[in-house]
C-alpha cells in the first residue's frame, strides 16, 4: 500500500481544504467523503477507488463478533439490499459485505460499485447496522456545528453522488472520522 498524503481537513462546522494542486474533480470527491461521513456518524472511513468504481463504506463495533452474528448481519444486510434494491429498480453491479476481526473490535465493510450507489441505500445500511448492534457501534458524537438540516446534508450527498457517478475521479481518495474530526487523504 501506497503512502498516505493528508489533502484536508474539516475544522469546527466549516469544510476546509487545502489546495489539490489545482484538480476540481479531487476536490469535488473528497467533498463528497466528507458528506458522506458528516451526515452519517457511524461511519468511520469512506474509500473511493476510482481505478475500480468502488466506494467502501468502514463501520466499527465495539466487541469481538463470531462468525455466526458476521453470517447473520450479512444476511440481513443483503436482505434489506435485495429488497430496496428491487423496489427501487436498481441492480448494483457490485455489492461486497465484508468483516474483519480486530482484537475488541470488529470492522464491517459495506463495499459498492459507484455508478448505482445511492444515498437512500447509505441511509439504510447504516439503520441496519444501528437497529444490529445498537449501543455497540461506534458513532462519533455530533459536533453542534454541524448543519442542523438533515434534508439539505441528504440533498448534499446525493449531489455529490451523482456528480461522482457521472465524472471518473483519478484518484484513491479516503475520509477517516478521528476525535471529531474528518480527514481526507490521497493515496
Amino acid at each position: 500500500m501506497g503512502e498516505l498524503e493528508k489533502k484536508s481537513l474539516r475544522v469546527g462546522g466549516t469544510m476546509m481544504f487545502e489546495s489539490f494542486h489545482g484538480e476540481e474533480r479531487v476536490l469535488r470527491n473528497a467533498r463528497l467523503l466528507v458528506s458522506v461521513i458528516l451526515r452519517h456518524p457511524e461511519i468511520g472511513t469512506v474509500n473511493y477507488d476510482p481505478k475500480n468504481l468502488l466506494l467502501r463504506l468502514s463501520f466499527l463495533i465495539r466487541r469481538s463478533l463470531t462468525g455466526l452474528e458476521c453470517q447473520e448481519v450479512a444476511s440481513k444486510l443483503r436482505g434489506s439490499l435485495e429488497a430496496f434494491f428491487y423496489v427501487d429498480g436498481r441492480v448494483p453491479a457490485y455489492l461486497e459485505i465484508d468483516h474483519s476481526d480486530c482484537g475488541d473490535l470488529t470492522v464491517i465493510e459495506i463495499i459498492r460499485d459507484i455508478r448505482s450507489v445511492s444515498h437512500e441505500e447509505i441511509s439504510l445500511v447504516v439503520e441496519v447496522l444501528r437497529e444490529a448492534f445498537k449501543d455497540t457501534l461506534v458513532a462519533d458524537r455530533c459536533d453542534p456545528y454541524i448543519e442542523d438540516d438533515p434534508f439539505y446534508q441528504e440533498e448534499l450527498v446525493e449531489e455529490f453522488l451523482e456528480d461522482l457517478q457521472q465524472s471518473r475521479g483519478e484518484r484513491k481518495l479516503i475520509a477517516i472520522r478521528e476525535e471529531g474530526r474528518v480527514f481526507v487523504f490521497n493515496k
